[in-house]
């Protein structure tokens, strides 16, 4: 019987089997050997610039003809492409995010604001916990809240989001504020435990959303209120997914820029929710289902 000179496995081979060996050359003889595997390498600040790459990729498939031909003058002058420059400029600019807060800090009386706007947010109770990405802040419904001067005004359609797991008696102030500057504002309703959304125009005339259903307590939740530029109309996204539709929205928004923007509850003590909050996000456009549900289903690591 003669004795074999290759492996039975060949470098062209496919299938399980073969996915999880490589081949080397060792001697002048082809060894097999399993696949080396990588541990997950990511730190989490690459993670959050990974997202915003895909952020910002997924955006650009969405820009009209006129934008793409701006960014494509651009490229013909740098010799790179126009999806290259768009991704240059917002990277480097986040044009369109308002504040971000990642809340991973665990001591410090403040948190960093992760957009380009300086929204430092003072730290009033809340304690830090393990969160959904990283880390994350428990809000006692007492009296803890953040607070953090803004200068944006909020009279352009936009979105409010983040990741929130309510407690027990989550829902026992009036309106709890989840996020809110001034009048805008995302909100818990006592008497039922949804989650609605709340704008008002100048001439303060009131619009709202809220959902069909009430919060499950020690659920983690991803929660967005929004103007939808396409019809006008508040919507309220869970999960990602569209869950309520409200009120036409008329005029134009309330200039909220002397507000400071609030989350986890406001200083005066009496809207304070009751869980674990994280990844706050205020964008000034309205995001699409697509980008929602991306955001909702992220995880770290």
């Amino acid at each position: 019987m003669s004795k074999s000179k290759q492996p039975i496995l060949s470098m062209g081979a496919t299938g399980s089997i073969a996915d999880s060996l490589t081949f080397r050359r060792s001697r002048g003889v082809n060894v097999a050997e399993s696949k080396p595997k990588l541990p997950y390498s990511l730190t989490l600040a690459q993670q959050y610039q990974r997202w915003l790459y895909q952020d910002y990729a997924y955006l650009w498939t969405q820009q009209s003809a006129a934008t793409k031909a701006i960014y494509a003058a651009k490229a013909a002058r740098h010799h790179t492409t126009p999806i290259a420059e768009w991704l240059r400029y917002y990277l480097t600019n986040l044009p369109d995010i308002a504040a971000g807060w990642h809340l991973d800090n665990q001591t410090g009386s403040t948190t960093p604001d992760w957009s380009r706007n300086s929204c430092t947010a003072t730290i009033y109770g809340p304690t830090y916990t393990p969160g959904r990405i990283a880390g994350a802040r428990y809000c006692d419904g007492v009296d803890d809240y953040f607070t953090a001067p803004c200068s944006w005004s909020a009279t352009e359609y936009f979105t409010f989001e983040l990741f929130y797991t309510p407690a027990a008696g989550y829902g026992d102030h009036a309106a709890s504020i989840l996020i809110g500057k001034g009048n805008p504002a995302l909100r818990i309703n006592k008497n039922t435990g949804k989650f609605f959304f709340r704008v008002y125009n100048h001439l303060t005339a009131e619009f709202n959303v809220i959902d069909s259903a009430p919060l499950t307590v020690g659920v983690t939740y991803h929660l967005a209120g929004l103007i939808d530029a396409t019809d006008n109309k508040l919507k309220l996204y869970k999960n990602g997914a569209l869950s309520a539709t409200g009120d036409t929205f008329t005029g134009t928004l309330i200039d909220s820029t002397s507000y400071n923007l609030d989350f986890g509850g406001v200083p005066s003590g009496e809207r304070q929710p009751k869980g674990t909050i994280d990844e706050i996000r205020v964008t000034t456009r309205p995001l699409d289902a697509t980008e929602l549900l991306r955001h909702a289903l992220r995880r770290y690591p």
